[in-house]
């Protein structure tokens, strides 16, 4: 709201002590009594020509003080959902397409010796990504943007469970057209296929899109709140849940502009102020360095290895062509049937959690492929236990790593910087895939295949460690919520971390007994406010 309305308890509304800093914010509803909330949710209706919703606004209003959640969600939001996850099924595809196309393309083109041209030409797509990018940029953000938050990190799971379709998908195409002849007029038509076959689940996302709706807290933020109501009561359930969350986003954005002292701009200034500020601003540089190491360690923990070269990895390890890409497509299958569980994880065991829990499988995993390069080629236990060592890591990426960086990074922005946020961190990301399709080729010549899985062994032992010290927990925080987490300086979580981490040595592995931390965050205040709304409800 631009102002209070003269009758309201501005006492109330600005009590001290609840003032809502930027290093430290909390739901800026849950202290106000129930006689304040409908007078601010009435005001606000009739501020924004949103009168016919008035009483469902005022009836969300008082929800989302405490908020709560309805179970049925309306087949709008489902339709929203597929064509997420359609997108993440193109990613997906981009990715695996040329797996099978590296048995082939080189030789035509005679660079099968070059490893560094091979790299080069596997790492265009995401040097020129137009389209790789702004996608794996959007699509996170617009479905956190959407999704009620109760249910929002299984949602956004959809993109790493599409994706994984995605990938699955690539070696299903390169088996599909490995045995296309040439026509007298193309050679190579085997794996043109294979590359063009990305392009179809790009196609259906393109007709589906426009029959979705735009994002409420886009069209918020530029004014439009009429089709911000008509854009929430399409992917709501009930009415009370589009008021709810109409008025919830619009005082979150109110206090972003008392927060920054000006409305939310989108001219070229304001836009280089933003990015400034994802290195300037304490809370929002700590989002920023969390969101970087987990894009990064997606890239260097090795999968996209598996996912851009398994089938020369296999060919090199005495498999033959065929062989190979059916190996390539059992990597891809538990790739995706492993994401599945991912959606449970996720959101039940925290996603700082489950990755601590699974980097040290995925470098022991490597580095028992990598040994496994060492058992003689004609010995069955050659390609036994290449396979198997992969398989497994597969399975530990599948159900960890695979399904955490894209939610995580589009959840721990405050809305002022998450645009931009999410725009860094998924550059991170393709700059860890370029740099990784373009140094394997290179590494395999020259490191030899054990030298070159011991080498993503090494950058999973270090993930492992600027996880713990630099990736805070955010599973079941609304978004705007983290704030009170990430208002805690990076020195005072990494050495709060590094004693809990020795801590569970001791008590863990040499049975001692070893007295807790105390908490490192304080929601104290949280939990008092929310009592205080409950005690006004019961009354």
């Amino acid at each position: 709201m631009s102002s209070i309305p003269s009758d309201i308890d501005k006492t109330e509304y600005g009590k001290p002590g609840k003032e809502v800093r930027l290093e430290h914010a909390e739901n800026p509803l849950a202290h106000l009594s129930h006689d304040t909330i409908k007078q601010l949710a009435s005001a606000f209706a009739k501020e924004y020509g949103l009168e016919e919703y008035e009483q469902a606004i005022v009836g969300g209003a008082l929800v989302a003080a405490d908020p709560a959640e309805y179970s049925s969600q309306p087949k709008s939001l489902w339709w929203l959902v597929i064509m997420c996850s359609v997108a993440a099924a193109v990613n997906g595809m981009d990715a695996t397409v040329i797996n099978g196309a590296n048995l082939f393309w080189p030789t035509q083109f005679g660079i099968a010796d070059s490893s560094i041209l091979q790299g080069l030409v596997n790492s265009a797509p995401f040097f020129m990504g137009v389209g790789i990018g702004p996608k794996s940029a959007i699509v996170p953000v617009y479905s956190a943007e959407c999704c009620p938050p109760l249910i929002r990190g299984s949602l956004v799971m959809a993109w790493q469970i599409f994706t994984a379709f995605g990938i699955m998908m690539g070696f299903v195409m390169s088996l599909a057209f490995r045995g296309v002849k040439d026509t007298p007029h193309i050679t190579g038509l085997n794996w043109r296929l294979m590359l063009g076959s990305a392009g179809i689940p790009a196609l259906v996302v393109m007709l589906q899109v426009y029959a979705c709706p735009e994002s409420p807290r886009w069209l918020m933020g530029r004014g439009r709140y009429q089709d911000a109501m008509k854009s929430l009561r399409r992917i709501r359930a009930a009415p009370i849940q589009a008021g709810r969350d109409i008025f919830y986003i619009h005082t979150l954005l109110e206090q972003e502009k008392a927060l920054t002292g000006q409305a939310t701009g989108s001219g070229r200034a304001e836009f280089f102020k933003r990015a400034t500020e994802l290195f300037t601003i304490p809370r929002v540089r700590r989002a920023t360095l969390a969101s970087a190491v987990v894009m990064m360690s997606q890239q260097l923990c090795g999968v996209n290895v598996m996912s851009f070269y398994s089938s020369t990895i296999f060919a090199d390890a005495g498999f033959s062509e065929q062989s190979a890409l059916l190996a390539s497509f059992g990597f891809g299958l538990l790739n995706f049937v492993f994401a599945f569980p991912g959606v449970y994880t996720i959101d039940h065991w925290g996603r700082r959690k489950i990755l601590l829990s699974t980097f040290p499988f995925l470098s022991l995993l490597l580095m028992v492929v990598a040994v496994a390069f060492y058992i003689p080629s004609d010995s069955k236990a050659h390609i036994a236990v290449i396979a198997l060592g992969i398989y497994i890591y597969t399975i530990f990426y599948s159900v960890g790593e695979g399904p955490v960086p894209f939610t995580y990074s589009a959840e721990i922005f405050p809305l002022r910087q998450r645009q931009l946020g999410m725009a860094w961190a998924t550059s991170a990301l393709w700059f860890g895939s370029t740099v990784l399709s373009l140094t394997f080729p290179y590494l395999m010549d020259r490191f030899t295949p054990t030298g070159a899985f011991f080498y993503y062994a090494t950058w999973c032992a270090i993930f492992f460690f600027l996880i713990l010290l630099f990736l805070p927990e955010s599973a079941k925080l609304s978004l705007e919520e983290l704030d009170v987490v990430f208002s805690v300086s990076t020195r005072t979580h990494a050495a709060y971390q590094w004693r809990e981490f020795i801590r569970f040595f001791k008590v863990n592995v040499f049975r001692q007994s070893v007295p807790p931390q105390e908490p490192l965050y304080d929601f104290s205040h949280l939990s008092s406010a929310q009592d205080r709304v409950r005690k006004n409800e019961s009354a």
